[in-house]
């Protein structure tokens, strides 16, 4: 969840608070503001004020944007997909209903594979 401009606000106010010399004043103040508060805006707000926060039990200097950076993960649909058919197969085979690949073949291919895969079980 990105952050809203308030709270981008209160990141730049911490640092103030903790870095005296990094001004907000004046214009450049002012385009610092900006600019930081645009940047912020693509990210989350918490995992920003954690590292934050242990930038400046660290450092002591203020911090550049990238110091402090954090990225929101990018949205995995295939990843949310397999999770889906994970729980699908666990309730298959929890219900006793576990179905195998020849389930899944079309009827004309069902026959031959299934007299192949008994031929195969013969020889042994």
């Amino acid at each position: 969840m990105e952050m809203t401009e308030e709270q981008g606000l209160e990141i730049l106010r911490r640092i103030t608070a903790a870095y005296p010399q990094f001004d907000l004043d004046g214009p450049v103040g002012e385009e610092r503001i900006e600019l930081w508060v645009e940047r912020l805006l693509k990210m989350p707000y918490e995992p920003v004020l954690h590292k934050l926060n242990h930038y400046i039990d660290a450092h002591h200097f203020p911090p550049t944007i990238a110091q402090i950076a954090v990225e929101l993960p990018l949205d995995n649909g295939f990843l949310k997909q397999q999770q889906v058919w994970a729980a699908q197969v666990k309730a298959e085979r929890e219900s006793g209903r576990m179905k195998t690949f020849l389930d899944y073949l079309p009827e004309e291919l069902r026959g031959t594979y299934s007299r192949l895969l008994e031929g195969t079980h013969s020889d042994k």
